[in-house]
């Protein structure tokens, strides 16, 4: 509106976050304010929905459902909750949530995981599930040349880039097909 002297015309600072890390603040973020919001501390949420005064609900932080659905930094609890169902999870299973648009699962787990028997766990926390894969060890391998198999990051090639869709569980990077190693479905 031409109201506003701007000192720097510069097209700003170079973004200093790259995609994985973005995602994985988000995440963060996302619990946190999910957090903020249940104990009555209303943080970037229209005034017509906040609930003030003695008439205020809390999310019960005990529940292991509640803190399930929150998704994020609960991998451990996620791992007792599914061994607590009869499936024995690895204790250094690889977790992830699915991505803020409900669509795929953003994994980087490490290539060492292939020569191991390998659990993951996903969390579904729009439909409160939790998805068990058990990947066999070397059932799944690392692309070399033109030759199929799993991509590794471009910055960091010791570890892989997943992006496992939730409608069939294929990695959206590689085309490589998860839903093979399904095990369970838990109902949170």
């Amino acid at each position: 509106m031409g109201r506003l002297d701007c000192d720097n015309w510069q097209r700003g600072n170079p973004v200093k976050v790259d995609r994985f890390r973005e995602v994985w603040l988000n995440q963060y973020l996302d619990e946190a304010l999910f957090l903020m919001e249940f104990i009555g501390i209303p943080v970037f949420v229209e005034s017509r929905n906040v609930i003030r005064g003695s008439d205020a609900t809390h999310i019960d932080l005990t529940n292991v459902h509640n803190l399930l659905a929150v998704g994020t930094r609960t991998k451990k609890l996620a791992i007792d909750y599914v061994t607590e169902h009869g499936i024995k999870v690895n204790a250094n299973a690889t977790y992830a949530v699915l991505n803020k648009a409900g669509t795929e699962y953003f994994l980087n787990p490490r290539t060492t995981k292939l020569n191991s028997n390998w659990s993951i766990v996903l969390n579904d926390t729009s439909k409160r599930m939790l998805l068990v894969l058990m990947v066999p060890a070397g059932s799944l391998a690392m692309r070399e040349g033109a030759r199929t198999g799993l991509v590794a990051r471009r910055d960091k090639p010791e570890y892989i880039d997943l992006h496992i869709t939730v409608e069939c569980l294929r990695d959206r990077v590689s085309g490589t097909d998860f839903s093979g190693y399904l095990t369970g479905r838990i109902a949170y």
